[in-house]
């Protein structure tokens, strides 16, 4: 299984990394919304982890660009953002994401939401 983790902090994706790949998932990187389009043209995920701050523009907008297409409307995402905040939380909800997480976040609370959407 794969995961896509779109994020721009190298210290996070390191992180990440590590907390993933002790349950057998294969962590592919993006640094931004156009990189992460590029990857999802080759493939798709078995789930998706992004930041909703991202350079040159928001998560949001690949959220939406998901959601519309009928080849990836139905990847489970889980945000994962410093920026917790109920106006967050609720778009996060309102465009389908599966598990909204805080940063920073504990390896066993990110391996549990993983697990939690790939079993659904």
């Amino acid at each position: 299984m794969t995961i896509l983790v779109v994020e721009d902090e190298e210290l996070i994706n390191k992180m990440l990394q590590m907390a993933l790949r002790p349950i057998g998932l294969e962590v592919v990187f993006a640094h931004n919304v156009p990189e992460a389009f590029n990857i999802l043209e080759q493939a798709l995920p078995d789930v998706i982890v992004m930041d909703i701050h991202l350079p040159g523009s928001k998560g949001w907008e690949l959220l939406d660009a998901l959601r519309d297409d009928p080849a990836t409307q139905d990847i489970p995402v889980i945000v994962l953002t410093a920026h917790v905040d109920l106006d967050n939380q609720q778009t996060a909800m309102l465009k389908g994401v599966s598990e909204f997480l805080s940063k920073p976040v504990l390896p066993d609370v990110l391996r549990e939401a993983v697990l939690k959407v790939l079993n659904h």
